[in-house]
């Protein structure tokens, strides 16, 4: 979760960069396919490559994709959806789940809870981001004496005759981790990602 924070304040530092970062919806609107469709092509036109293969990534928070699914708006989701079988609506869009990404207009999106929401005016926004190639540059920071790397867990079994903590042996083991993470916009004035901020019916 800290690595995460970290990652969405880095995301968030980039509007004060790069105006075209932050798309914020009017109060009442909910997030659309039409509205991704835009997003998806700003990056197009700022000559942003997509992420992973043909396709930007992107995260939702659970809420506004029941907004996008309830989309009725021509050329909207459901209204694409509803002129083909089963099979088509599972290529198209998958089933919502927190193990699947949903796939549309060039994005390959992942739903999340740790997706952010802020008060604007009073009003609850859901943030939603869209992830060009090198939208954020993660940094290394090198082994150290030890070799350590980036990451590390440490994994400990408990004493085979208990401790004085633990006579009964009750505690198996035990873990940690050490991990070294930062993340940075990359230079320019250009950013690779947008941010899109919407109220949602479930708010």
């Amino acid at each position: 979760m800290t690595l995460n924070s970290l990652t969405q304040l880095t995301s968030d530092a980039a509007v004060a960069v790069d105006a075209n970062v932050n798309i914020q919806l009017a109060n009442g609107s909910y997030l659309t396919a039409n509205n991704i469709r835009s997003a998806v092509q700003s990056l197009a036109a700022s000559n942003v490559r997509p992420l992973v293969g043909d396709e930007f990534g992107g995260i939702l928070h659970p809420f506004v994709v029941k907004d996008i699914l309830n989309d009725t708006s021509f050329n909207g989701l459901t209204d694409i959806l509803k002129r083909g079988g089963d099979a088509d609506r599972a290529k198209l869009f998958g089933v919502p789940s927190n193990e699947q990404a949903i796939s549309f207009s060039g994005c390959k999106f992942k739903q999340t809870t740790t997706a952010p929401s802020v008060t604007i005016a009073g009003n609850t926004f859901y943030n939603s981001y869209i992830y060009g190639d090198d939208a954020l540059f993660s940094i290394f920071l090198g082994a150290n004496e030890q070799g350590d790397k980036n990451y590390k867990l440490n994994i400990q079994t408990a004493p085979e005759n208990g401790s004085v903590s633990d006579p009964s042996r009750m505690i198996g083991g035990w873990c940690s981790y050490n991990v070294r993470f930062t993340n940075t916009l990359p230079p320019g004035s250009t950013m690779r990602l947008r941010r899109l901020q919407s109220e949602t019916s479930s708010s």
